[in-house]
């Protein structure tokens, strides 16, 4: 049986191979080789420079902003890239993504994107149903709660 950390480090290293070799030019592939490649992004006719944002990316490969952040969900799921900052355009907030080169940091950041995701799960799910949950479940969930929360603050 397949594990989750088989499966994601072939996803990472298909989506490497993909790039490098040309033959696939999905979207998906087409933002992670605009992080990967340019370390420095412009940004419509101003002159400045920055990490890639949501806002370059959506700009420069001309996507539609939620197309952007559902590659960029995955790609964060897999620990390929990292988030680095915030960028303000007018009114509104960016991430500032950069391309994770080291395969351990890549494992580290999927599992912390994992465990995040499962933190956020049960308290989404004990604060829907607390009041139809039986005792027993509730404790459970928040001693898994309390486990993740201290996982990710270690």
């Amino acid at each position: 049986m397949k594990t989750i950390e088989t499966i994601s480090k072939a996803k990472r290293e298909s989506y490497l191979r993909l790039i490098n070799s040309g033959e696939l030019n999905t979207k998906t592939i087409k933002v992670l080789a605009y992080i990967k490649k340019w370390e420095k992004c412009k940004y419509n006719d101003e002159s400045y420079t920055s990490l890639c944002s949501t806002y370059a990316l959506r700009n420069d490969l001309n996507m539609p902003h939620q197309t952007i952040t559902g590659i960029i969900s995955n790609l964060l799921d897999i620990g390929i890239i990292k988030i680095v900052g915030e960028e303000k355009v007018g009114k509104n907030v960016y991430s500032i993504y950069e391309y994770v080169e080291n395969v351990n940091e890549q494992i580290v950041l999927e599992n912390i994107r994992r465990i995040t995701k499962y933190a956020y799960y049960i308290k989404q799910g004990i604060r829907e149903y607390a009041g139809i949950m039986g005792i027993d479940l509730l404790n459970e969930l928040l001693e898994q709660e309390a486990w993740a929360n201290d996982y990710l603050n270690s």
